[in-house]
Protein backbone atom coordinates (compact mmCIF):
# COMPACT_ATOMS: atom_id res chain seq x y z
CA UNK A 1 0.00 0.00 0.00
CA UNK A 2 0.86 3.73 -0.53
CA UNK A 3 0.97 6.13 2.26
CA UNK A 4 -3.27 7.00 1.21
CA UNK A 5 -3.91 3.87 1.06
CA UNK A 6 -2.38 2.60 4.25
CA UNK A 7 -3.88 5.75 6.17
CA UNK A 8 -7.24 4.93 5.43
CA UNK A 9 -7.05 1.07 6.23
CA UNK A 10 -4.89 1.61 9.64
CA UNK A 11 -8.58 4.60 10.45
CA UNK A 12 -10.75 1.49 9.42
CA UNK A 13 -9.03 -1.02 11.63
CA UNK A 14 -8.98 2.02 14.53
CA UNK A 15 -12.72 2.73 13.97
CA UNK A 16 -13.11 -1.72 13.95
CA UNK A 17 -11.32 -1.42 17.57
CA UNK A 18 -12.86 1.64 19.42
CA UNK A 19 -16.31 1.80 17.92
CA UNK A 20 -19.46 -0.13 19.44
CA UNK A 21 -22.73 -0.34 18.37
CA UNK A 22 -24.66 -1.45 21.00
CA UNK A 23 -28.36 -2.56 20.98
CA UNK A 24 -29.96 -0.12 23.98
CA UNK A 25 -33.85 -1.80 23.57
CA UNK A 26 -35.92 -3.48 21.31
CA UNK A 27 -38.95 -1.94 21.04
CA UNK A 28 -41.75 -2.90 18.67
CA UNK A 29 -41.68 -0.47 16.30
CA UNK A 30 -37.49 -0.90 15.91
CA UNK A 31 -34.08 -1.99 16.74
CA UNK A 32 -32.46 1.05 18.86
CA UNK A 33 -28.93 1.12 18.05
CA UNK A 34 -26.44 3.45 20.13
CA UNK A 35 -22.88 4.70 18.72
CA UNK A 36 -20.29 4.61 21.61
CA UNK A 37 -16.12 5.54 21.86
CA UNK A 38 -17.27 8.19 18.98
CA UNK A 39 -15.19 10.85 20.87
CA UNK A 40 -12.26 8.93 21.97
CA UNK A 41 -9.32 10.34 20.48
CA UNK A 42 -8.00 8.10 18.31
CA UNK A 43 -11.70 7.56 16.78
CA UNK A 44 -11.79 11.65 15.96
CA UNK A 45 -8.17 10.88 14.56
CA UNK A 46 -9.26 7.84 12.48
CA UNK A 47 -12.57 9.66 11.48
CA UNK A 48 -10.14 12.56 9.97
CA UNK A 49 -8.38 9.90 7.79
CA UNK A 50 -11.40 8.43 6.69
CA UNK A 51 -13.32 11.03 5.53
CA UNK A 52 -10.36 12.58 3.86
CA UNK A 53 -9.89 9.35 2.12
CA UNK A 54 -13.28 9.58 0.58
CA UNK A 55 -12.72 13.07 -0.54
CA UNK A 56 -10.05 11.77 -2.52
CA UNK A 57 -11.65 8.72 -3.76
CA UNK A 58 -9.77 6.33 -1.78
CA UNK A 59 -12.83 3.94 -0.35
CA UNK A 60 -13.92 2.14 -3.49
CA UNK A 61 -17.43 0.87 -3.97
CA UNK A 62 -16.15 -2.71 -3.33
CA UNK A 63 -15.01 -1.50 0.27
CA UNK A 64 -11.47 -1.75 -1.34
CA UNK A 65 -8.95 1.17 -1.28
CA UNK A 66 -6.77 2.61 -3.70
CA UNK A 67 -5.63 6.14 -4.01
CA UNK A 68 -4.54 5.65 -7.84
CA UNK A 69 -6.47 8.83 -8.38
CA UNK A 70 -4.68 10.76 -5.73
CA UNK A 71 -2.43 13.03 -7.18
CA UNK A 72 1.06 12.94 -4.74
CA UNK A 73 2.37 16.04 -5.60
CA UNK A 74 2.23 19.44 -4.37
CA UNK A 75 -0.49 20.36 -6.48
CA UNK A 76 -2.61 17.57 -5.46
CA UNK A 77 -2.25 18.01 -2.21
CA UNK A 78 -3.22 22.45 -1.94
CA UNK A 79 -6.21 20.88 -4.16
CA UNK A 80 -7.19 18.32 -1.61
CA UNK A 81 -6.71 20.99 1.36
CA UNK A 82 -8.77 23.26 -0.76
CA UNK A 83 -11.70 20.42 -0.94
CA UNK A 84 -12.13 19.79 2.75
CA UNK A 85 -11.75 23.16 3.99
CA UNK A 86 -14.81 24.03 1.35
CA UNK A 87 -16.91 21.76 3.71
CA UNK A 88 -15.41 23.00 6.78
CA UNK A 89 -15.71 26.22 6.45
CA UNK A 90 -17.41 29.13 4.53
CA UNK A 91 -15.55 32.49 3.47
CA UNK A 92 -12.65 33.10 5.51
CA UNK A 93 -13.97 36.45 6.20
CA UNK A 94 -17.40 35.02 7.28
CA UNK A 95 -19.57 36.59 10.49
CA UNK A 96 -19.96 34.32 13.52
CA UNK A 97 -23.59 33.91 12.40
CA UNK A 98 -22.49 32.66 9.05
CA UNK A 99 -20.04 30.22 10.11
CA UNK A 100 -23.03 28.94 12.50
CA UNK A 101 -25.44 28.36 9.68
CA UNK A 102 -22.84 26.66 7.72
CA UNK A 103 -21.97 24.33 10.08
CA UNK A 104 -25.11 23.24 10.98
CA UNK A 105 -26.21 22.82 7.00
CA UNK A 106 -23.17 21.56 5.35
CA UNK A 107 -20.52 21.07 7.35
CA UNK A 108 -21.82 18.78 10.34
CA UNK A 109 -24.63 16.50 8.05
CA UNK A 110 -22.09 15.84 5.40
CA UNK A 111 -19.61 14.71 8.30
CA UNK A 112 -22.62 12.78 9.82
CA UNK A 113 -23.30 11.12 6.38
CA UNK A 114 -19.84 10.20 6.18
CA UNK A 115 -19.67 9.06 10.03
CA UNK A 116 -22.32 6.83 8.55
CA UNK A 117 -20.34 5.49 5.64
CA UNK A 118 -17.44 4.83 8.15
CA UNK A 119 -20.36 1.95 10.22
CA UNK A 120 -21.31 0.64 6.70
CA UNK A 121 -17.16 0.20 6.13
CA UNK A 122 -16.90 -1.12 9.54
CA UNK A 123 -19.47 -3.69 8.89
CA UNK A 124 -17.57 -4.95 5.41
CA UNK A 125 -14.44 -5.85 7.78
CA UNK A 126 -16.34 -6.46 11.50
CA UNK A 127 -19.46 -8.52 12.57
CA UNK A 128 -21.23 -5.30 14.17
CA UNK A 129 -25.06 -4.85 14.79
CA UNK A 130 -25.27 -2.16 12.16
CA UNK A 131 -26.73 -5.27 10.01
CA UNK A 132 -27.34 -8.68 10.35
CA UNK A 133 -25.07 -9.61 7.40
CA UNK A 134 -21.55 -7.97 5.78
CA UNK A 135 -21.54 -5.10 4.02
CA UNK A 136 -20.52 -5.85 0.18
CA UNK A 137 -20.33 -2.96 -1.92
CA UNK A 138 -21.75 0.73 -1.09
CA UNK A 139 -21.96 4.02 -3.21
CA UNK A 140 -20.14 7.47 -1.90
CA UNK A 141 -21.39 9.99 0.12
CA UNK A 142 -23.18 13.40 -1.27
CA UNK A 143 -20.39 15.64 -2.19
CA UNK A 144 -22.61 18.05 -0.90
CA UNK A 145 -24.81 17.28 2.18
CA UNK A 146 -27.86 19.39 0.07
CA UNK A 147 -28.04 17.32 -2.85
CA UNK A 148 -30.70 15.32 -3.69
CA UNK A 149 -30.57 11.62 -3.41
CA UNK A 150 -29.62 8.65 -1.30
CA UNK A 151 -27.25 9.44 1.54
CA UNK A 152 -25.83 5.49 2.38
CA UNK A 153 -26.46 2.96 0.50
CA UNK A 154 -25.02 -0.55 0.54
CA UNK A 155 -25.71 -4.09 -0.62
CA UNK A 156 -24.98 -6.57 2.02
CA UNK A 157 -25.03 -10.12 2.41
CA UNK A 158 -28.29 -11.37 3.89
CA UNK A 159 -28.37 -15.71 4.11
CA UNK A 160 -26.39 -15.34 0.68
CA UNK A 161 -28.86 -13.76 -0.92
CA UNK A 162 -28.11 -9.74 -1.73
CA UNK A 163 -30.15 -7.03 0.43
CA UNK A 164 -30.21 -3.53 0.33
CA UNK A 165 -29.01 -1.11 3.31
CA UNK A 166 -30.15 2.32 2.97
CA UNK A 167 -29.77 5.22 5.64
CA UNK A 168 -31.32 8.47 5.66
CA UNK A 169 -28.38 10.80 8.15
CA UNK A 170 -29.93 13.26 10.17
CA UNK A 171 -27.48 15.85 12.11
CA UNK A 172 -28.76 18.36 14.71
CA UNK A 173 -28.24 20.03 18.25
CA UNK A 174 -31.88 20.52 19.01
CA UNK A 175 -34.04 18.82 17.29
CA UNK A 176 -33.08 14.83 17.09
CA UNK A 177 -36.97 13.47 17.70
CA UNK A 178 -38.04 15.99 14.95
CA UNK A 179 -35.25 14.65 12.67
CA UNK A 180 -35.75 11.18 13.55
CA UNK A 181 -39.23 11.88 11.94
CA UNK A 182 -38.22 13.47 8.98
CA UNK A 183 -35.62 10.17 8.37
CA UNK A 184 -38.82 7.95 8.93
CA UNK A 185 -41.06 9.38 6.37
CA UNK A 186 -38.24 9.48 3.37
CA UNK A 187 -38.24 5.35 4.05
CA UNK A 188 -42.25 5.98 3.68
CA UNK A 189 -41.52 7.53 0.40
CA UNK A 190 -39.38 3.84 0.12
CA UNK A 191 -41.95 1.72 0.87
CA UNK A 192 -44.44 3.34 -1.51
CA UNK A 193 -42.00 2.93 -4.50
CA UNK A 194 -41.49 6.55 -4.62
CA UNK A 195 -37.34 5.56 -5.09
CA UNK A 196 -37.27 2.36 -7.35
CA UNK A 197 -35.75 4.26 -9.86
CA UNK A 198 -33.08 6.04 -7.93
CA UNK A 199 -32.73 2.54 -6.22
CA UNK A 200 -32.23 0.58 -9.07
CA UNK A 201 -29.80 3.56 -10.77
CA UNK A 202 -27.36 2.55 -7.45
CA UNK A 203 -28.13 -1.47 -7.73
CA UNK A 204 -26.43 -0.80 -11.51
CA UNK A 205 -24.08 1.04 -10.30
CA UNK A 206 -23.00 -1.29 -7.42
CA UNK A 207 -23.63 -5.00 -9.62
CA UNK A 208 -20.18 -5.17 -11.18
CA UNK A 209 -18.48 -4.76 -7.40
CA UNK A 210 -20.22 -7.61 -6.09
CA UNK A 211 -18.84 -11.06 -5.87
CA UNK A 212 -20.25 -13.31 -8.22
CA UNK A 213 -21.95 -15.22 -6.18
CA UNK A 214 -24.75 -12.48 -4.72
CA UNK A 215 -23.94 -10.40 -8.08
CA UNK A 216 -26.02 -13.42 -9.68
CA UNK A 217 -28.76 -13.29 -6.99
CA UNK A 218 -29.58 -9.98 -7.79
CA UNK A 219 -33.25 -9.71 -9.19
CA UNK A 220 -35.94 -6.96 -10.19
CA UNK A 221 -37.26 -5.34 -6.81
CA UNK A 222 -35.55 -7.45 -4.34
CA UNK A 223 -35.34 -4.62 -2.02
CA UNK A 224 -39.02 -5.01 -1.58
CA UNK A 225 -38.50 -8.30 -0.01
CA UNK A 226 -34.54 -7.95 1.69
CA UNK A 227 -34.20 -4.29 2.83
CA UNK A 228 -33.02 -2.63 5.96
CA UNK A 229 -33.56 0.72 6.97
CA UNK A 230 -31.02 2.87 8.79
CA UNK A 231 -31.86 5.95 10.11
CA UNK A 232 -28.69 7.93 11.21
CA UNK A 233 -28.80 10.60 13.67
CA UNK A 234 -26.53 12.56 15.22
CA UNK A 235 -28.13 15.03 17.91
CA UNK A 236 -26.84 16.86 20.99
CA UNK A 237 -30.48 16.91 22.91
CA UNK A 238 -32.14 13.93 25.32
CA UNK A 239 -33.94 12.27 22.97
CA UNK A 240 -35.20 8.75 23.74
CA UNK A 241 -34.45 7.42 20.49
CA UNK A 242 -35.87 3.89 21.69
CA UNK A 243 -39.35 4.67 22.56
CA UNK A 244 -41.69 3.52 20.27
CA UNK A 245 -42.35 5.23 17.21
CA UNK A 246 -45.72 5.05 15.36
CA UNK A 247 -44.90 5.57 12.06
CA UNK A 248 -42.07 3.07 11.94
CA UNK A 249 -44.06 0.52 13.73
CA UNK A 250 -46.44 1.43 10.30
CA UNK A 251 -43.97 0.33 8.04
CA UNK A 252 -44.56 -3.33 7.44
CA UNK A 253 -40.87 -4.55 7.92
CA UNK A 254 -39.53 -6.51 10.59
CA UNK A 255 -38.10 -4.28 13.85
CA UNK A 256 -34.98 -6.17 13.08
CA UNK A 257 -34.83 -4.53 9.65
CA UNK A 258 -35.57 -0.92 10.41
CA UNK A 259 -32.51 0.06 12.58
CA UNK A 260 -32.23 3.32 14.38
CA UNK A 261 -28.55 4.79 14.83
CA UNK A 262 -27.87 7.37 17.13
CA UNK A 263 -24.84 8.85 19.02
CA UNK A 264 -25.17 12.09 21.17
CA UNK A 265 -22.03 13.66 21.72
CA UNK A 266 -21.70 14.69 25.21
CA UNK A 267 -20.90 18.33 23.71
CA UNK A 268 -22.31 18.11 19.87
CA UNK A 269 -20.46 21.42 18.70
CA UNK A 270 -16.94 20.63 20.05
CA UNK A 271 -17.11 17.07 18.33
CA UNK A 272 -17.84 18.40 14.86
CA UNK A 273 -15.20 20.89 15.46
CA UNK A 274 -12.70 18.17 16.39
CA UNK A 275 -14.01 15.57 13.70
CA UNK A 276 -12.87 18.86 11.27
CA UNK A 277 -9.79 19.80 12.48
CA UNK A 278 -8.53 16.06 12.55
CA UNK A 279 -9.60 16.21 8.84
CA UNK A 280 -7.19 19.41 7.98
CA UNK A 281 -4.74 17.13 9.83
CA UNK A 282 -5.48 14.24 7.87
CA UNK A 283 -4.35 15.86 4.66
CA UNK A 284 -0.88 15.40 5.08
CA UNK A 285 -1.18 12.11 5.94
CA UNK A 286 -3.01 10.81 3.11
CA UNK A 287 -0.47 13.18 0.60
CA UNK A 288 2.65 13.19 2.15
Amino acid sequence: MIPGDQAVDQALDALVEHLEIRQVYEPNSHTALCLFGLEEDVVIEALGKYLVGLLAGIVQTNLKLSAVMLAQTPAGRAQLLGTVEALLQPTVDATDEAIRVFDANVRDPWIAEAIGHALLAVRGRADTECLNGQVAAMTVPHPQPSQQGLDLFAIYDDGGLPAMALGEVKATRANGSARLTQAIAFFRTVEDGDRDVDILMQVTLLREALEPALEQGLSASFWHDRACYLPVIAHGDDVDMSAERPLLAAIDRAASHKRVIHCRPDAYTDFFDAVAAAMVRAVDTITP
